[in-house]
């Protein structure tokens, strides 16, 4: 299968999508809410389903990327609460 997001790539994307979470986190400080942080994950997942279309292949690695985005934004959420 010949995928059109190579690994460099994604690993790109899920860098800048933590540090933008991790700046929201920042941004909010003491006054970030679990349903704030909810929307704001809520947000990129919307965005990369935004980002789907008719390309049978790209469709399969963006829906991939936004998967492995959700899993890493759930785990950071984690931390937090730890």
């Amino acid at each position: 299968m010949n995928h059109l997001l190579n690994e460099e790539q994604k690993k790109n994307f899920h860098s800048y999508m933590q540090e933008m979470f991790e700046e929201f986190k920042v941004n909010n400080g003491w006054s970030l809410t679990e349903q704030m942080e909810e929307i704001y994950v809520t947000g990129i997942i919307d965005f990369c389903d935004s980002l789907i279309f008719a390309n049978n292949q790209l469709t399969y690695d963006i829906a991939t990327l936004r998967n492995e985005v959700e899993e890493n934004l759930e785990k950071m959420s984690e931390e937090i609460d730890e």
